[in-house]
This record gives C-alpha cells, sequence and structure tokens, in this order.
C-alpha cells in the first residue's frame, strides 16, 4: 500500500520549503514521481513543482523549496520499473502503486 504521510499539511502551506514523506513504498525500487500542485494545475494534472525522489527502504522525501504561500495538493507514484510513466492496465487504471491528497 502506498501513503502519503504528510499530504495533510500542505494544505494552508506557508511561503518557504514543503516535505512530503512517503512511507509503505515497495522495498528499495524505482523512483517516486511527485507532483506539488495548486488548484488550477490539479484539475489538469500539469504542475509546475514536480521531483522524482529515489526509494530508500520502504520510505521516500521529497523538499520543494521556495514555494509561494497557497493551497496544494500532491499527485504521485512510485515508478517501480523507472520508464518515468505511470504504468497502466487495458482500461486505464493505475498497475504501479499511487497517492495523493486533497486540495
Amino acid at each position: 500500500m502506498f501513503h502519503l504521510a504528510l499530504a495533510a499539511f500542505l494544505f494552508a502551506a506557508p511561503s518557504g520549503a514543503v516535505t512530503v514523506q512517503f512511507s509503505g513504498l515497495t522495498p528499495d525500487q524505482g523512483h517516486v514521481m511527485v507532483q506539488l500542485c495548486d488548484a488550477r494545475e490539479y484539475l489538469n494534472f500539469n504542475c509546475r513543482y514536480h521531483q522524482s525522489v529515489a526509494v530508500h527502504g520502504t520510505t521516500a522525501t521529497a523538499v520543494f523549496n521556495h514555494i509561494p504561500a497557497g493551497r496544494y495538493a500532491v499527485l504521485s507514484f512510485q515508478d517501480l520499473d523507472d520508464n518515468l510513466q505511470m504504468g497502466r492496465n487495458l482500461m486505464g487504471m493505475p498497475t504501479e502503486p499511487t497517492g495523493w491528497s486533497g486540495h
């Protein structure tokens, strides 16, 4: 199971750094692809803040610096095969672990 550990604290982020911690990941496999989105970006799945973070054991941490004050949400998936794309089945459902917060 894929968990967003700190996503609940992102909604009213003050200006500065935003840290997102992940737990319960598939151990030592791939990277976590993370997007930090404002309300407009979240609806379009096209967020200006994004990064790929390595998985260490069953955890990963993403730090976004110089983020303006505001309300944000997180979209993420564990890229198990490191192909930079979310795996999907024939119905379009994700085949790699995903996680997201509310916004």
